[in-house]
């Protein structure tokens, strides 16, 4: 869609230069090729972590995860579990600056099952050179937010992203981290720590490397909330529209003395 706004746009411009023009058709060729390169760099400051304007993209996914003992302060190991984990994450650019963003997400585990939703924005706020800075805010409601998964709970994220584009060994690469808390009402308040890298080996193939953290203390018993997950996949473009995605991730560090390591998969659909 927004490739058909541009060449509406661009045959409006030439058909105002075609009938206004009293110079030579030089002068008009000139005018054209000006509008052309300003298009370029406009199209190049747009931030590259907020969706075009009416496009956007869809990925459901799925998670298996296994957990066991893993902190030397527990004396006896805990009873390995297993989770499992159906989720959906939509953007939509719904202006030039602004992203809006849902999520779903429904788990089963051994204490259950939980579900719960979000939605919200993420919007361009500043950009130096080849880095961009922008904003995120999610409100999420559901069980297993809080600390008694069968009662619903409210949480909130705000956010502060930075990412950049560049390349490596001239293969396209991003990186980019977001950090701030998330508030759930009733519970505690957690700094949120996420850092991911992206390059292409190849232009139809992308390894992403990722990094998910999160700390601070929950309001009913005080106790250290301290985890932090690895994660590595592989993306691959089925086609213009689609994609498919596979990974695996692990625990490096949890006070909560679960290690938990697993795999995921995803389908992507760009719009």
């Amino acid at each position: 869609m927004p490739g058909k706004g541009r060449s509406w746009g661009r045959l409006a411009l030439l058909a105002v230069l075609a009938t206004n023009a009293e110079a030579s058709d030089a002068q008009a060729l000139e005018q054209i090729e000006t509008f052309s390169k300003t298009l370029e760099r406009t199209e190049e400051q747009t931030n590259p972590f907020v969706e075009q304007v009416r496009s956007g993209k869809i990925i459901l996914a799925t998670s298996l995860e296994r957990a066991g003992a893993r902190s030397s302060q527990n004396v006896s190991p805990l009873a390995a579990w297993s989770k499992f984990t159906l989720s959906s994450h939509a953007e939509y650019g719904a202006t030039r600056q602004t992203t809006l963003v849902m999520r779903s997400e429904r788990t089963a585990d051994q204490d259950g099952r939980t579900n719960s939703g979000g939605i919200g924005f993420r919007t361009h706020v500043s950009q130096w050179n080849e880095a961009w800075l922008f904003a995120e805010g999610i409100a999420h409601f559901g069980t297993g937010l809080a600390h008694a998964p069968d009662k619903s709970a409210f949480a909130a994220d705000l956010r502060m992203g930075l990412g950049s584009t560049f390349e490596v060994l001239g293969r396209d690469a991003f990186a980019v981290a977001t950090f701030g808390p998330r508030t759930i009402a009733g519970d505690s308040t957690n700094l949120r720590i996420e850092a991911t890298f992206g390059v292409r080996p190849w232009k139809s193939l992308l390894l992403l490397v990722q990094s998910l953290n999160r700390v601070g203390e929950r309001d009913y018993d005080g106790k250290r909330v301290s985890h932090t997950r690895a994660q590595a996949s592989l993306v691959w473009n089925a086609s213009a529209a689609y994609s498919v995605q596979l990974g695996a991730f692990a625990t490096f560090a949890s006070a909560t003395g679960r290690g938990e390591r697993g795999a995921n998969a995803a389908l992507w659909r760009k719009f």
